[in-house]
């Protein structure tokens, strides 16, 4: 079985292929991952506050809240991952 180690920098702040380091680099991945998840509830809202919209099929509201589920759960291991580091350093 092969262990798979992906770089996923590119969907954090500030960051230079290392962890945050810092309080700030912490809230600005934050507010970068909290804007997305935003962004994706915003546009299902539509989908239940206007009769006009054009609505999407199940699935794909599905897989849209699927997407902010896994957006929650990457700022949590985040700021664990913050937290263990403060906490090893410290």
């Amino acid at each position: 079985m092969t262990t798979l180690k992906p770089d996923f920098s590119h969907r954090l702040a500030h960051l230079n292929g290392d962890n945050a380091s810092t309080e700030f680099q912490l809230i600005d991945s934050i507010i970068l991952m909290t804007g997305r998840a935003r962004g994706v509830l915003n546009s299902l809202m539509v989908q239940f506050e206007s009769e006009d919209a054009t609505k999407v099929s199940t699935p794909m509201i599905t897989s849209a809240l699927y997407a902010v589920d896994s957006e929650i759960e990457d700022i949590r291991a985040v700021v664990n991952a913050y937290s263990d580091s403060v906490q090893k350093a410290g």
